[in-house]
């Protein structure tokens, strides 16, 4: 899902273009912001950007139009979203995950066998 995010901003922005991705907590949620400084989503393909086979211009004929419609289907499966967000310029991807309901990973150690 990250590296989807990340592959398209670099493939549909002009060579040169900053594009950072950050990890955080925001609301309870475990948050993933891709964005870049290129020149953003069009208004026109806002509404479909997240459906499978949308292509924006300036795609260098290398991507299928899957990418992003893939990022929305691991968010949801996880019971999370993703958001475009507005961002001048460029354009911000944000996944947002609900932490998982174990908690968080520890160490676990198995238990010495009690002599008999």
């Amino acid at each position: 899902m990250a590296l989807n995010l990340m592959e398209n901003a670099v493939r549909h922005t002009p060579a040169g273009t900053r594009v950072h991705a950050t990890v955080g907590r925001r609301d309870g949620d475990v948050v993933l912001t891709v964005e870049d400084d290129g020149p953003g989503v069009p208004d026109e393909l806002r509404e479909r950007i997240f459906e499978r086979f949308v292509r924006g211009e300036g795609d260098r004929g290398s991507s299928s139009g899957l990418g992003l419609s893939i990022v929305r289907a691991v968010a949801e499966s996880h019971g999370g979203r993703v958001d475009l967000e507005d961002a001048h310029p460029g354009a911000r991807f944000v996944v947002h995950l609900p932490p998982t309901a174990s908690g968080p990973v520890t160490e676990r150690v198995p238990a010495e066998p009690t002599p008999a």
